[in-house]
């Protein structure tokens, strides 16, 4: 069986909805969030919801096939939309988004 490095899973019917790199970046945020080894750094509860903490570059050195401005603009979108959601956290260093799954994605991984 032939392996590909790097290969990226997204739900299809989500991807029609709003577009691959959208799903993409949907995919690897729920990931984050539900993935078993949490870093407190990296992750949150929040109204009884796990978030993780991001933004465009962090995501893009992830995904490193996405832009940082496309990034920017479909976090700012998904948020609007709904199928994510996005809490303003202030620290030391600053003011950090911290995302979670909104419900028009599911609770699920997209």
């Amino acid at each position: 069986m032939i392996t590909w490095p790097n290969c990226r899973t997204y739900n299809i019917e989500l991807a029609m909805m709003v577009g691959v790199g959208k799903a993409v970046l949907l995919e690897h945020i729920a990931c984050g969030v539900s993935d078993g080894d949490h870093d407190p750094n990296q992750t949150m509860i929040h109204d009884g919801r796990r978030y993780v903490r991001g933004d465009a570059q962090l995501f893009a050195e992830h995904l490193p096939e996405l832009t940082i401005v496309s990034i920017q603009r479909w976090l700012k979108a998904l948020a609007g939309a709904g199928y994510l959601l996005r809490v303003q956290v202030t620290q030391r260093r600053g003011r950090r988004f911290w995302y979670a799954i909104g419900p028009r994605a599911g609770e699920q991984k997209p």
